[in-house]
C-alpha cells in the first residue's frame, strides 16, 4: 500500500456529492483492509471514522456494503477499534439498515448484522447496545429472516451475549420484550432444526429465560421439548449438555408435574450417564437434577433400574476432587458453587476437611481472596476456610499462616493506594512534609492532611465544617475529572471493601486463638503481634474517607480535634507504606489488576483536524465527552457508596480486634472513642449506627470508662443519639454499654449460679448479650443458639416468653443437654430429636424432620411467642401474643430435663421473659 496515494483514496471516501468517486474510494479501502498489514495504517489515518460517516450518505447499497465490509475487516479482533466505531455512531445506520423494508438489499442486511454481531462480542459494548434497543432490533430481525440459517445464528448468538450480560434488575424487562415479540416460538422452531450450531444458540437463549425465571410456562408448552432435551444431552458438545442440564434444573424446581413428565419421557438414563461425564460442571448440574428427582418415591425404581445408585456411589467417592474442579471454572456461578460445596462438606466431618486439605483445597480457597473475584465468592470462600478451622483444629494454624496473616498484611498497602487515589493531594502533602518541620507535621497527619480548611477551636487545629454536597454532584474530594482515574479509584475502593469484609469474618471469632500449644503453635494474637500497629493505623486512616464528606456541627469538632492530635505520629509510617507499596507494585507483586483494563486510560479520543476532513463532526467529540463524563459520574456515585461500605467495614474490624489487649491500647492511644462519638453526628445512619455499635463493643471488651469520661459532652451525645434514633438495635447495644459502664456482670458472677442466667447458659460463640434485659443478638454469619442454664422435668406445666425484635429466621423452643448446636452446619433448636422449636418466619415447627411441619402463623417484630411445656400431658404448645396455635408436639419425654432454647440467624434478636416481678409473662 502506497502512503503517497492513501490520502487521496480517503479523500474520495468523503465525496458524498460524487457517487462514483465515493464508491470507488470506499471499494479501494475495502480491498486494502483485507490485507492485515494495511489495517494499522488505515486506522491511524482515521479510516474508521470516515467509513462510519459514509454510512449516513445518500448512496447505493453496494457502496454501503463495501463500507461495512471494510469496517468489519478493520475491527475484527481489535477491541479498541470496536469501541471507537461505537463512539463514532455506527449503531445508528446499522439499526436503520436492519429495520428497513424487506426490499433493501439482503447482502447489505447480512453485512450489517455481521458487523453488529462482531460488536456484540465485545462485552464492553453491551451496555451501549442495550441502551440503543439492539435486543429488540435483533428479535425483530430474527423473525424477518426466518429460514436464513446463517443470519439466524448471528441473531441468536448476539442475543445470548447481550442478555447474559444484563444486570439482574434489567434482565426481566428486556426478556419481556422478547416474549412480546414471540421469540419463544422462534426458539422452539430453532430447537427442531438440523443445524447443530443453531440448536445450541437456541438452547443458550432458552437458558437465559429459565435461569432468570421468566416465561417458564411458555417454555414448558414448547412442542417436542423433551425430545429436544434428549437430543441435546446426547450431543458431543459438552457445553450443550451442560446448559441443557441447567435448564432442566431450573424447570424442575418446585414443579412436580414437570419432574414426573421428565421421567416418563425416559430422560433419566441420559442424566444418570451425565453423572459420569468428563465435564465436571455437567456432573454438578446432573447431580442437582438428581437431587430434585430422587426426592420423589415414584421414581426410585426407575432410578435403580438405570444403575443410578452405583453411579452415585462412585461419584460420592470422588466428590471432593470434583468440587475443587468447580472452583477453577471461569464461570463465577460455578466458582461460587464450588466454594459453597466445600463449605457444606466441611460442616459434615473433620475427615472431609482433611481430604480437602490434602487436595490443596485450602490453597484454592485462599486464591479466591488473592484475585479479583466478586465479593459473594470471596465471602463463601472465607467462610469455608473458617469452617474448616472450626471442624479440624489441626488445620487452624495453617490457615492462620497462609490466609489470615497475608490478608492482614495486605490491608495497609491497599489502604495506602486507596487513599492516594481518593485524595490526590495526599501524596503531594506527604512528599513536601519534613520530619524536622514541626509546623508542617501538624497539617500532614493522616487525618489532618486531608482537611482543606483549618480553624482554631479551643487551642487546637480542627477542620472547619465543609459545605454539604448537593445530591447528584461530584464530591469535592473525588478524583480529577478523568475517566481512567475514576475507574482506578473505584477498583481500589472495591478491593479494600472486599478485603475488610473477608477480614471481619476471620477476625470476629476466637477460633484462631484456640491452637495446640503442645505443637508450639501460636495464637492469632501472638502470631500477628508485629502486624497490629500497621493494621490499626490503616483502619483508623480509612475513617478519613468520610470525615471530610459530611458537614459536622460545631459541637463535634472538639471530638475530631482530640483524635487528630493523637494521629500525627503516624504520618511517617504512611509515607513508608506508600513507598513500599509502590515498590511492590512495580515488581508486579500486587494482584489488584485493573478490572476494566480493556478500555482504561482511553479517556476522550483525540480527533486530529486535517485537510482530509476540514468539516469534522464536532457532535462526535461532544458524544465522546458525554460518554466519559457519564462514566465519571457513575463511577463517582459508586465510589461514594463504596466509601461508606469501607468505613463501615473498618469500624466492624476495629470492633473485632479490640478483644486483644495490645489493639485496645493502640485504640486508646489514638483516641478512637473521640472519633466514634464524632461519627454519631454524621447524617449517614449506616455509619453512625456502626460507630455506636463499635463503641459498645469496645466498652464490653475492656475499654476503661475513664476514656469516655475524659471526652467533654460524650455521654449527652451518646444518649441524644440513641433517643433520637429510637432503634431497637441501638437500644440493645445501649444496654450492653450501660451494663459494662456500671460493671453489672461483676456482681452477677457468683459461685452459686442464678436461674435463667444467659451469661452462664450454654451458647455458641457468635452472640452479643445484654444481661440485664435478657436480650440476645446474632451479629455473626452462622446460625447461633442458646440453651438456658435452668430446666424442668417430671411433671407440671411450664412456660416462658420470647419477644421478637426482628422478623428473620428464629427457632424458639425447648432443648435437652443432648442437643448439640452446630452454627456452621446450621443446626440449632429443633434441628434434631433432642429439641423442639417453632419458627414464625417460615411458619413451621421443627423436631429433626422436615415432613408435615406446617404450623402456626407468621410473626412480626414486637410479637410475643409463648412456649408452653406440659409435662403432665407430654405436649408442647406455642402462642402468638396470647393466642394458642394448638398442640405442636406430643409424646414429649418427661424424664428428660428440658431447658428454654432459641436459635437465631444473622442480625436477628429478641429477649426472654421468665415471669419474675420485673418481667411478668403477658
Amino acid at each position: 500500500m502506497s502512503g503517497e496515494h492513501l490520502p487521496y483514496i480517503l479523500k474520495a471516501c468523503t465525496l458524498q456529492h460524487d457517487p462514483i468517486m465515493l464508491r470507488m474510494g470506499i471499494h479501494a479501502v475495502q480491498q486494502l483492509a483485507q490485507d492485515e498489514e494495511n489495517r494499522p495504517v488505515l486506522i491511524r489515518m482515521k479510516a474508521l471514522k470516515i467509513l462510519v460517516r459514509s454510512l449516513n450518505f445518500q448512496t447505493n447499497d453496494d457502496t454501503r456494503r463495501y463500507a461495512i465490509s471494510a469496517i468489519f475487516s478493520l475491527i475484527t479482533n481489535d477491541e479498541r477499534s470496536k469501541h471507537k466505531i461505537v463512539q463514532y455512531g455506527v449503531l445508528g445506520p446499522l439499526t436503520h439498515f436492519l429495520s428497513a423494508t424487506p426490499k433493501l438489499n439482503s447482502d447489505l442486511k447480512y453485512w450489517a448484522l455481521l458487523l453488529l454481531h462482531q460488536i456484540s462480542i465485545s462485552e464492553d459494548m453491551h451496555f451501549i447496545m442495550v441502551k440503543h434497543n439492539v435486543i429488540e432490533l435483533l428479535a425483530r430481525v430474527a423473525r424477518l429472516i426466518f429460514g436464513n440459517t446463517s443470519m439466524q445464528k448471528l441473531c441468536l448468538h448476539s442475543l445470548v451475549r447481550l442478555v447474559s450480560s444484563l444486570p439482574a434488575e434489567e434482565a426481566p424487562a428486556q426478556l419481556s420484550i422478547l416474549i412480546e415479540m414471540k421469540m419463544i416460538h422462534i426458539i422452539a422452531a430453532c430447537l427442531r432444526h438440523d443445524d447443530v450450531e443453531l440448536v445450541s444458540w437456541a438452547v443458550f437463549l432458552l437458558h437465559e429465560f429459565a435461569v432468570k425465571d421468566i416465561a417458564k410456562d411458555r417454555i414448558l408448552a414448547i412442542n417436542g421439548l423433551f425430545k429436544t432435551f434428549s437430543m441435546c444431552l446426547a450431543n458431543n458438545e459438552t457445553v450443550i449438555a451442560r446448559i441443557t442440564l441447567r435448564i432442566i434444573k431450573c424447570l424442575c424446581s418446585e414443579n412436580i408435574k414437570f419432574q414426573r413428565d421428565l421421567v416418563r419421557a425416559k430422560l433419566l438414563p441420559p442424566m444418570i450417564a451425565a453423572l459420569e461425564s468428563k465435564d465436571s460442571e455437567a456432573q454438578y448440574w446432573a447431580m442437582a437434577v438428581m437431587h430434585e428427582l430422587t426426592s420423589k418415591s415414584e421414581i426410585h425404581k426407575t432410578f435403580l433400574d438405570c444403575g443410578g445408585l452405583d453411579t452415585l456411589t462412585h461419584a460420592a467417592k470422588a466428590a471432593p476432587h470434583h468440587v475443587l474442579l468447580f472452583c477453577h471454572s471461569t464461570d463465577s456461578e460455578i466458582q461460587y458453587a464450588g466454594a459453597a460445596l466445600m463449605l457444606n462438606a466441611a460442616t459434615l466431618s473433620n475427615q472431609l476437611c482433611q481430604q480437602i486439605a490434602e487436595l490443596n483445597g485450602i490453597e484454592i480457597l485462599d486464591s479466591y481472596l488473592n484475585s479479583n473475584y466478586i465479593l459473594s465468592n470471596q465471602l463463601v470462600a472465607v467462610k469455608a476456610l473458617l469452617t474448616i478451622a472450626v471442624k479440624d483444629p489441626s488445620l487452624r494454624f495453617q490457615i492462620t499462616v497462609f490466609t489470615v496473616r497475608p490478608l492482614v498484611q495486605r490491608l495497609p498497602l491497599k489502604v495506602a493506594e486507596c487513599l492516594e487515589l481518593a485524595f490526590p493531594n495526599l501524596a503531594i502533602n506527604s512528599n513536601q512534609s519534613s520530619a524536622n518541620d514541626e509546623h508542617s507535621s501538624n497539617f500532614d497527619s493522616p487525618l489532618m492532611s486531608y482537611m482543606p480548611e483549618l480553624v482554631t477551636f479551643g487551642g487546637a487545629s480542627v477542620p472547619s465544617s465543609p459545605q454539604k454536597r448537593r445530591a447528584g454532584t461530584v464530591s469535592r474530594f473525588s478524583i480529577s475529572p478523568d475517566c481512567s482515574n475514576s475507574r482506578k479509584t473505584l477498583q481500589s475502593c472495591k478491593s479494600v471493601q472486599h478485603l475488610l469484609s473477608c477480614l471481619f469474618v476471620l477476625l470476629n471469632t476466637s477460633v484462631f486463638d484456640e491452637v495446640d500449644l503442645l505443637k508450639n503453635e501460636q495464637t492469632l494474637e501472638e502470631y500477628m503481634a508485629d502486624c497490629f500497629d500497621e493494621t490499626c493505623g490503616a483502619l483508623l486512616d480509612l475513617l478519613a474517607l468520610v470525615l471530610l464528606d459530611y458537614a459536622f456541627p460545631e459541637t463535634v469538632l472538639p471530638f475530631l480535634a482530640q483524635a487528630s492530635a493523637y494521629m500525627l505520629d503516624r504520618q511517617q509510617r504512611n509515607i513508608a507504606i506508600r513507598q513500599d507499596y509502590q515498590k511492590s507494585f512495580a515488581q508486579g507483586l500486587d494482584s489488584g489488576a485493573n478490572l476494566m483494563g480493556t478500555i482504561s486510560g482511553e479517556g476522550v479520543a483525540e480527533l486530529n483536524f486535517s485537510p482530509l476532513n476540514p468539516d469534522i463532526d464536532h457532535d462526535h467529540l461532544k458524544l465522546l465527552q458525554q460518554l466519559d463524563s457519564s462514566d465519571i459520574e457513575i463511577n463517582t456515585a459508586e465510589i461514594e457508596t463504596t466509601k461508606i461500605e469501607i468505613v463501615t467495614g473498618a469500624l466492624r474490624c476495629i470492633g473485632a480486634l479490640v478483644k486483644y489487649d495490645y489493639v485496645m491500647s493502640i485504640m486508646i492511644r489514638e483516641k478512637l472513642v473521640a472519633i466514634l462519638i464524632g461519627l454519631l453526628e454524621i447524617e449517614n445512619k449506616t455509619l453512625s449506627y456502626q460507630a455506636f455499635i463499635t463503641l459498645a463493643l469496645c466498652v464490653s471488651r475492656g475499654l476503661p470508662v475513664q476514656e469516655i469520661v475524659n471526652i467533654h459532652m460524650a455521654f449527652p451525645t451518646v444518649l441524644k443519639f440513641v433517643i433520637a434514633e429510637a432503634s431497637q438495635t441501638l437500644y440493645f447495644y445501649m444496654n450492653i454499654l450501660l451494663e459494662n459502664l456500671c460493671r453489672f456482670d461483676t456482681f452477677l458472677k457468683t459461685d452459686s449460679l442464678a436461674p435463667f442466667d444467659i451469661l452462664n447458659s450454654v451458647y455458641t460463640s457468635g452472640f452479643s448479650m445484654a444481661i440485664q434485659t435478657q436480650e440476645i443478638r446474632n451479629d455473626d454469619w452462622t446460625f447461633q443458639s442458646l440453651r438456658m442454664n435452668t430446666g424442668v422435668t417430671g411433671n407440671g406445666r411450664y412456660a416462658y416468653e420470647f419477644v421478637i425484635r426482628t422478623t428473620g429466621i428464629i427457632q424458639i423452643g425447648w432443648a435437652c443437654d443432648k442437643c448439640v448446636f452446630d452454627p456452621e452446619a446450621g443446626t440449632g433448636v429443633g434441628d434434631n430429636v433432642y429439641s423442639y422449636a417453632f419458627d414464625g418466619h417460615r411458619v413451621k415447627k421443627w423436631h429433626g424432620s422436615i415432613d408435615d411441619n406446617e404450623y402456626g402463623a407468621e410473626w412480626t417484630a414486637g410479637d410475643v411467642i409463648t412456649a408452653i411445656l406440659d409435662l403432665d400431658q407430654k405436649t408442647i404448645t406455642f402462642c402468638l401474643n396470647g393466642v394458642s396455635f394448638g398442640v405442636a408436639f406430643t409424646n414429649v419425654d418427661n424424664s428428660v430435663t428440658w431447658c428454654p432454647a432459641v436459635s437465631l440467624t444473622s442480625e436477628q434478636s429478641g429477649f426472654f421473659r421468665f415471669g419474675s416481678k420485673f418481667d411478668p409473662l403477658k
